[in-house]
């Protein structure tokens, strides 16, 4: 099928090579819309430094709110890079370097979940070391723009209690989630691979980061699967 932008916020699709039907938004973008990833490095730089960029996101407003959540990281990153610049040239000895990556976990059904992983280091004599490392989740609803939260998706106390226990029988960690301080993203594994074999409606489940409220170390992210905490 073959999607068509009119303007004005009109799409059709073509299902023959004669027949037009107006296509509406959350049908046309169903399946995923178009990454591309931004090389930020500096001029001469080489570090690992990319982030994404969504060109067909069909609401354009939707689409400058959401690549300016990552444009903005990436500024951020790049303004490091150039810190880093300034310590190499003041100790050629050692090499401090960035790194910013993502990844797209799920793409489907007008909803989008990135993985940003930030880093920083030396290299000397052979030998890297990271300083810094961290990773954000981010969650959108591809019609409105707005960021879905971890509330958003166990919304029932029912829903709490059942990922809780899914938690200690699976994971042994009996202190529970924090739907106001967790993170998580939308997880579709097949859809990776092949998403001509993935129903249009269908997500495996959610990874959560589980800020341990009593320890500044993240416990590492836990896979739920969808029928522990579906209504």
């Amino acid at each position: 099928m073959k999607v068509y932008d009119l303007g004005g916020n009109v799409y059709v699709s073509q299902s023959n090579l004669s027949t037009y039907e107006k296509l509406p938004r959350d049908i046309a973008q169903i399946r995923g819309v178009e990454v591309k990833f931004v090389d930020g490095n500096l001029p001469g730089k080489s570090d690992f430094f990319r982030y994404p960029q969504f060109p067909t996101i069909m609401n354009k407003e939707v689409q400058q709110s959401i690549n300016a959540v990552f444009s903005k990281i990436g500024d951020e990153v790049k303004k490091q890079q150039q810190m880093m610049v300034e310590k190499n040239e003041q100790d050629p000895s050692t090499y401090h370097w960035v790194s910013l990556n993502s990844q797209i976990p799920y793409n489907f059904n007008n909803k989008l979940s990135v993985v940003v992983y930030r880093g920083a280091g030396t290299r000397k004599d052979g030998n890297s070391e990271y300083t810094f490392s961290s990773s954000q989740f981010f969650n959108f609803n591809l019609l409105t723009g707005k960021q879905i939260y971890l509330k958003d998706v166990l919304t029932t106390e029912e829903q709490i209690e059942r990922v809780n226990q899914y938690l200690k029988k699976e994971y042994g960690y009996a202190k529970g989630i924090d739907v106001h301080r967790d993170e998580f993203y939308f997880s579709n594994f097949l859809f990776w691979h092949d998403m001509e074999y993935m129903p249009p409606d269908e997500y495996f489940g959610i990874h959560v980061l589980i800020k341990d409220s009593d320890s500044k170390n993240n416990l590492p992210v836990r896979y739920i699967p969808k029928e522990v905490y579906a209504k």
